[in-house]
């Protein structure tokens, strides 16, 4: 690899197509093609560790494997990883799609964007499933947690998240109080005696949601874990339209 006498050496590396695991003094690199292999292979088998593809990497090239290599190329990775997020985040300036709703908005092509200007507008607009699993689990004393916060374009921040607590209870009360006071103004008497209500908004699939009422993270838990799971929005189409971690909280 060439170098100029005022080039740094990771940029001469990067010129050629290499990224180091080191940022000074590097005696291993690994190629962009090599890094976007493993890219994209972790994005179709999460469960693909480092160490088994070093080893068969070694094993390709016929390079004796040894135990600092897995590090070297986590850190390369690392590295390439973050290269493709600031590229992707300029392109998406570039493209007017950094702005916070914009995922939700449109990154389903099919649910955001309109094919003519006098679509006929379905009832309802949009179809959403979400849900939470609390299975992601992460004990507060099980090894040191990375207390960096990745710029991902799915995860809400906790700090966005934390502005709606206690939410949820509050309205509930409030929403429990309006309605009964709607279903005693509102009110008629059948014909065999039963009374059923007029109003066209009733929300008792909504105030019977026993999967959030169920779901209160007891105190213990609190005190164990840090993360208690995540919750998942997608759309009609099984597109992700953003993530949400529990941090010491449940569902509800």
């Amino acid at each position: 690899v060439r170098q100029r006498c005022d080039e740094n050496v990771n940029t001469a590396l990067m010129h050629a197509g290499l990224i180091a695991g080191t940022p000074v003094f590097p005696s291993l690199a690994f190629s962009v093609d090599l890094l976007a292999s493993f890219y994209h292979l972790r994005r179709h088998q999460p469960g693909l560790g480092v160490q088994g593809f070093v080893k068969s990497m070694c094993a390709i090239q016929q390079f004796p494997y040894v135990h600092t290599i897995e590090g070297l190329f986590s850190n390369a990775f690392d590295v390439y990883c973050d290269i493709r997020h600031r590229v992707q985040r300029r392109v998406d300036a570039a493209l007017k799609r950094d702005s916070p709703d914009w995922r939700v908005k449109y990154g389903c092509p099919a649910c955001g964007y309109k094919v003519r200007p006098d679509e006929v507008k379905l009832v309802p607009d949009r179809m959403h499933a979400i849900d939470g699993c609390d299975s992601q689990k992460r004990d507060k004393t099980a090894g040191a947690c990375d207390e960096r916060r990745f710029d991902g374009e799915l995860f809400l921040s906790h700090d966005f998240v934390n502005g709606f607590h206690g939410e949820v209870k509050s309205h509930t009360a409030a929403r429990q109080v309006s309605q009964a006071s709607q279903a005693r103004a509102r009110t008629v008497e059948a014909e065999d005696g039963f009374a059923l209500p007029e109003d066209q908004d009733d929300d008792r699939c909504g105030s019977n949601w026993k999967a959030a009422n169920t779901k209160e993270l007891p105190p213990a838990s609190k005190e164990a874990f840090e993360q208690t799971g995540v919750f998942t929005c997608l759309c009609r189409h099984g597109i992700v339209e953003f993530l949400i971690e529990f941090v010491q909280c449940g569902e509800r």
